[in-house]
């Protein structure tokens, strides 16, 4: 005889319930517990859970020891923060990040004031710098490398900006050349060739 003929599918057998539910019902009734307990529950969902109540001892030892716990904390006397913790808290916060900043600063027998002292302002100014720097060149570099026809704004400032490095380049080529000792292009070409085949 197989299960099904022996209980109808919509009775739960009373002995072997609990045996019977995969562990996936059980998660779905401890949710359902939970719910409960929190008044969070339909009527229809509170009938199916206490049917299944009435049949599984693991769930019925859950709820009563959820509602045992519920009344023990009912009971529990409700402390009142002191009324100065507010203020407390907050002159720890000012406290700590005193701290934090007094250790970037340089110590209090310096002559040198905090916004003239060279270390300080090196300190200071090196991460936004790099930063910065970073910024750029990730900027530049994105806009140089990807092909941006497609996209009408970012295509003009990608021109734009080509041009930009170009007028850089030659104008820097320009200086090196005016500063750096002179050498006549003719004076390149009439250079020995280099034997580096030997």
């Amino acid at each position: 005889m197989t299960h099904n003929s022996r209980h109808p599918e919509n009775e739960w057998p009373s002995d072997d319930h609990e045996n019977e539910l995969s562990s996936e019902d059980h998660v779905r009734f401890e949710i359902l517990l939970e719910r409960h307990i929190d008044g969070d529950l339909s009527p229809k969902e509170r009938d199916e859970l206490f049917e299944h109540l009435e049949h599984c001892s693991r769930c019925q030892e859950i709820l009563e020891a959820e509602e045992a716990l519920e009344d023990h904390l009912s009971r529990v006397p409700r402390l009142m923060p002191p009324a100065d913790l507010r203020a407390r808290i907050l002159r720890e916060a000012v406290q700590q990040r005193e701290q934090l900043i007094s250790s970037w600063l340089p110590a209090e027998d310096d002559d040198d004031s905090i916004l003239t002292s060279p270390v300080h302002q090196r300190r200071l100014s090196r991460v936004p710098r790099a930063v910065q720097l970073f910024l750029i060149f990730s900027i530049v570099f994105f806009l140089l490398s990807v092909d941006l026809r497609s996209v009408p704004g970012l295509n003009f400032v990608q021109n734009q900006l080509k041009l930009v490095i170009h007028f850089v380049a030659s104008q820097t080529k320009a200086f090196l050349q005016q500063r750096l000792p002179s050498h006549s292009s003719s004076d390149l070409e009439t250079a020995p060739p280099n034997d580096a085949r030997r």
